[in-house]
């Protein structure tokens, strides 16, 4: 296969691989809520307090991307947002025990749909997968930290 074919192949394949997880319909199917909402309380859970600036950077959104996020798990009272201790012009976001508990509901619904899918491939297959995801994650992140020329 030449580049310019395995550039097409992997396109079609991640194009695909978006509809099959929902994603174009903008909600996380059995939680009804924007994906974008998950991303960033997934996030906060596993990294615990974190700026507004440094949640954008993980999420690799502007910050007024971000603003609106904070502002609908704001409303739901799945997040705090103080100020920083050490320079008040900071904004730290803190989840509630509503957002932990909406990230418990977020895994069990996640794990499940991995799960049905993984539950279809061998262990072999598996392994594969995770590889490939982990590659093909780690070449887009160089991708990301290169400024383009």
């Amino acid at each position: 296969m030449t580049n310019w074919e395995e550039v097409r192949s992997i396109r079609k394949l991640s194009r695909s691989f978006v509809r099959e997880l929902g994603v174009l319909d903008s909600r996380f199917k059995p939680q009804k809520i924007p994906l974008s909402l998950c991303h960033a309380l997934i996030e906060l859970d596993e990294r615990g307090a974190l700026s507004q600036n440094e949640l954008a950077e993980i999420l690799r959104v502007d910050k007024s991307a971000m603003s609106r996020v904070l502002a609908q798990l704001f409303k739901k009272a799945w997040i705090e947002i103080k100020a920083s201790p050490e320079d008040l012009r900071k904004k730290i976001v803190i989840l509630t025990s509503a957002g932990r508990s909406r990230v418990k509901q977020l895994h069990l619904a996640a794990d499940s749909q991995v799960q049905a899918a993984l539950n279809t491939l061998t262990p072999k297959e598996c392994k594969t997968v995770i590889q490939g995801l982990s590659l093909y994650t780690s070449a887009l992140g160089k991708c990301h930290a290169k400024p383009n020329d």
